[in-house]
Protein backbone atom coordinates (compact mmCIF):
# COMPACT_ATOMS: atom_id res chain seq x y z
CA UNK A 1 0.00 0.00 0.00
CA UNK A 2 2.88 2.33 0.68
CA UNK A 3 4.35 1.98 -2.81
CA UNK A 4 1.05 3.39 -4.48
CA UNK A 5 -0.25 5.88 -1.87
CA UNK A 6 3.12 7.64 -1.21
CA UNK A 7 3.04 9.46 -4.35
CA UNK A 8 -0.23 10.63 -3.83
CA UNK A 9 0.55 11.68 -0.47
CA UNK A 10 3.68 13.30 -1.47
CA UNK A 11 1.56 15.52 -3.85
CA UNK A 12 -1.18 16.63 -1.63
CA UNK A 13 -1.58 19.28 0.57
CA UNK A 14 -4.25 20.16 3.19
CA UNK A 15 -6.23 18.06 5.26
CA UNK A 16 -6.25 15.15 2.78
CA UNK A 17 -2.56 14.79 3.12
CA UNK A 18 -2.85 14.00 6.94
CA UNK A 19 -5.75 11.15 5.64
CA UNK A 20 -3.56 9.66 3.30
CA UNK A 21 -0.85 9.40 6.03
CA UNK A 22 -3.18 7.38 8.20
CA UNK A 23 -3.73 4.76 5.18
CA UNK A 24 -0.44 4.68 4.73
CA UNK A 25 0.48 3.90 8.53
CA UNK A 26 -2.77 1.52 8.59
CA UNK A 27 -0.74 -1.01 6.05
CA UNK A 28 2.39 -0.21 7.66
CA UNK A 29 0.68 -1.48 10.89
CA UNK A 30 -0.85 -4.92 9.21
CA UNK A 31 2.28 -5.27 7.79
CA UNK A 32 4.06 -5.49 11.34
CA UNK A 33 1.45 -7.66 12.80
CA UNK A 34 1.33 -10.64 9.93
CA UNK A 35 5.51 -10.41 10.80
CA UNK A 36 4.69 -10.86 14.83
CA UNK A 37 5.45 -7.39 15.52
CA UNK A 38 3.09 -6.25 18.06
CA UNK A 39 4.40 -3.42 19.44
CA UNK A 40 4.80 -1.48 16.35
CA UNK A 41 1.49 -2.54 15.26
CA UNK A 42 -0.71 -1.73 17.91
CA UNK A 43 1.71 1.88 17.89
CA UNK A 44 0.97 2.11 14.59
CA UNK A 45 -2.60 0.83 14.43
CA UNK A 46 -3.37 3.44 16.93
CA UNK A 47 -1.49 6.94 15.45
CA UNK A 48 -3.22 5.48 12.01
CA UNK A 49 -6.59 5.50 14.02
CA UNK A 50 -5.77 9.18 14.39
CA UNK A 51 -4.65 10.51 11.37
CA UNK A 52 -7.64 8.94 9.74
CA UNK A 53 -10.31 10.29 11.56
CA UNK A 54 -8.58 13.59 12.78
CA UNK A 55 -9.83 15.57 9.27
CA UNK A 56 -13.51 16.08 8.24
CA UNK A 57 -12.16 15.31 4.57
CA UNK A 58 -14.72 14.04 2.37
CA UNK A 59 -12.63 11.49 -0.03
CA UNK A 60 -16.23 9.61 -0.45
CA UNK A 61 -15.27 6.62 2.03
CA UNK A 62 -16.50 6.21 5.60
CA UNK A 63 -12.90 6.43 7.31
CA UNK A 64 -14.76 7.35 10.55
CA UNK A 65 -15.84 3.74 10.89
CA UNK A 66 -12.19 2.53 9.32
CA UNK A 67 -10.52 4.46 11.91
CA UNK A 68 -12.54 3.19 15.14
CA UNK A 69 -12.08 -0.83 13.24
CA UNK A 70 -8.17 0.33 13.30
CA UNK A 71 -8.44 0.96 17.29
CA UNK A 72 -10.47 -1.89 18.03
CA UNK A 73 -7.71 -4.27 16.52
CA UNK A 74 -4.96 -2.40 18.98
CA UNK A 75 -7.09 -2.79 21.84
CA UNK A 76 -7.26 -6.29 21.05
CA UNK A 77 -3.49 -6.73 21.01
CA UNK A 78 -3.32 -4.96 24.51
CA UNK A 79 -6.11 -7.13 25.67
CA UNK A 80 -4.08 -10.18 24.77
CA UNK A 81 -6.69 -11.35 22.22
CA UNK A 82 -4.29 -10.89 19.64
CA UNK A 83 -0.77 -12.39 19.81
CA UNK A 84 0.81 -13.15 17.29
CA UNK A 85 -0.82 -13.54 13.30
CA UNK A 86 -2.19 -16.56 13.96
CA UNK A 87 -4.81 -15.14 16.57
CA UNK A 88 -5.87 -12.45 13.48
CA UNK A 89 -8.89 -14.74 12.88
CA UNK A 90 -10.42 -14.11 16.72
CA UNK A 91 -9.97 -10.35 15.85
CA UNK A 92 -12.70 -8.21 14.20
CA UNK A 93 -12.15 -7.91 10.37
CA UNK A 94 -10.87 -4.82 9.20
CA UNK A 95 -13.89 -3.51 6.92
CA UNK A 96 -12.75 -2.44 3.47
CA UNK A 97 -12.91 1.22 2.93
CA UNK A 98 -16.62 1.89 1.65
CA UNK A 99 -17.77 4.52 -0.17
CA UNK A 100 -20.60 6.62 1.82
Amino acid sequence: MHEILEPVWLAERGPRRDVLQGLIMAGAALHHLTQGNLAGARGLLRDAARHVEREAVDLGLDTGAFARELASLADAIDAGAVRGPGDLGAAAPIPRLRHK
